[in-house]
């Protein structure tokens, strides 16, 4: 029968070679899994600015680059919107802290790895990424366009500065991605986004893209109060919104005046007021600017009678803000005279104060022919006995309420009112283009400082 022994060994041999093709089988089949595991993850080693690398949104890419410190690198995902999927930065094995949603500040120079990462649960989309350079641009000038240039190879930035006090406009010519103070990110389209978050935001712009932006300065002032400083901007697309306290039946008006205490004039300036419920208030009688065209010269400084009590804001703008120098304002209310009667005793219309504005009523109904125009029989009115501290004062008369002022391209545009000065001391009555009920007044406008009185009278012709 032989050996025991040998027959034991010559069992383990026959059991040893059953077991050799299965261990060997098996072997065999792990590179196969280790080969589909890597091919979840597409690697490419790249430089700054490279060719962007083709993938899906169900594939992990990662991105190998040569860094230097302070770098500031973005992992782009080209003429796309923002996709599921988070991205990462690697370096020795340890997670960079990002600067915002795919942006890193590199800590160090060395080789970093910039990781894609698949999309969860989404439909399968291509994408094409890129590893770039962000370049910033000089930051966004109100009533500049900034255009930046057309490298597709880096990231182009544009800061927008919001200090305290102030909102910016921001309007990109295509839809782009915002930055803010804290580093969160949104969207911005074409129709433009308001940014009040005090700091430096940014602007994300595609090559060859453009952002306008608008500034607007906030400040706070009482009626008669305290005048308030308006440094010179120098730049267009920037307002001065001036918030105010107001009642009903008050008329304002605004005093500007250059670093002399004289009325401003080294630029014309648009001021307006808007009323509690956020639409302008034309309710105005136009001291100054009675021409068709008034941009050139002349700002317009009221005077508006307020129609309700609450919370009011005067703008102020620059018309050409390469001239603008520093003035101050002061929001001013305006003395009501008595009512002026045809052929009664005159009205004395008196600044108590300096550079107080005076206004009144003056009782003329005007009548009309069968086609609506008034008929030529109109009243006259006089000034007589200014006193000669009032200066080169100025008399304006209206028709009717609301004077219309604003023609959309323009801060003045009826031409029906009348003026009297020094030197024109009678008119006739301004004739009404408004078939409905007229309420007429009359505007004594005097210069800064100025104190005093006159008379005024409204005879039959």
């Amino acid at each position: 029968m032989g050996d025991p022994l040998l027959r034991r060994l010559g069992g383990c041999a026959v059991a040893l070679a059953l077991l050799l093709p299965a261990q060997a089988v098996t072997a065999q089949a792990a590179p196969a899994t280790d080969q589909r595991a890597a091919a979840t993850t597409k690697t490419r080693e790249v430089k700054l600015g490279h060719k962007p690398v083709r993938a899906t949104t169900t594939r992990k890419v990662r991105l190998t680059f040569t860094g230097r410190k302070g770098q500031l690198v973005n992992l782009a995902r080209v003429d796309a919107t923002e996709q599921c999927g988070g991205r990462v930065l690697r370096s020795r094995g340890k997670v960079v802290k990002p600067w915002t949603q795919g942006y890193w500040r590199l800590p160090r120079t060395g080789t970093y790895a910039a990781i894609n990462k698949p999309c969860r649960n989404q439909e399968k989309a291509r994408v094409r990424l890129q590893v770039r350079r962000v370049v910033k641009h000089d930051a966004a000038v109100p009533g500049v366009r900034s255009t930046i240039g057309s490298r597709k190879s880096v990231t182009h930035l544009v800061p927008v500065r919001v200090a305290p006090r102030q909102r910016v406009g921001v309007t990109p010519g295509a839809a782009a991605t915002l930055v803010g103070p804290e580093r969160r990110t949104s969207t911005v389209t074409t129709a433009g986004v308001e940014l009040r978050a005090v700091g430096r935001h940014w602007v994300v712009l595609p090559p060859g893209g453009w952002v306008d932006t608008t500034l607007a300065i906030e400040h706070a002032a009482q009626v008669d109060g305290a005048a308030i400083a308006m440094p010179r901007a120098g730049t267009g697309s920037t307002t001065h919104e001036v918030a105010f306290d107001g009642n009903a039946g008050q008329w304002i008006y605004a005093e500007l005046l250059d670093a002399a205490g004289n009325l401003a004039n080294d630029t014309s300036r648009q001021v307006r007021i808007v009323k509690p419920d956020g639409k302008e208030l034309l309710d105005a009688v136009v001291a100054g600017c009675n021409s068709m065209n008034v941009n050139s010269g002349c700002t317009m400084r009221g005077a508006w009678v307020l129609p309700s009590t609450g919370r009011y804001t005067m703008t102020v703008s620059a018309d050409h803000p390469e001239t603008e120098q520093p003035v101050t304002l002061r929001i001013r209310a305006a003395v009501v005279a008595p009512d002026l009667t045809l052929d009664g005793a005159p009205v004395t219309y008196t600044a108590t104060s300096p550079g107080q504005w005076v206004i009144g009523r003056y009782q003329w109904t005007p009548t009309y022919d069968s086609s609506g125009r008034a008929l030529p029989t109109r009243p006259n009115l006089a000034v007589t006995g200014a006193t000669p501290t009032l200066g080169s004062w100025e008399m304006t008369a209206v028709p009717h309420l609301p004077w219309a002022y604003d023609c959309g391209w323009d801060k003045a545009c009826d031409a029906s009112g009348v003026t009297m000065t020094p030197s024109t001391l009678s008119r006739v009555v301004p004739a009404s283009y408004w078939t409905g009920p007229s309420q007429p007044w009359a505007l004594l406008a005097v210069p800064p400082g100025a104190v005093g009185s006159l008379d005024l009278t409204l005879t039959s012709p």
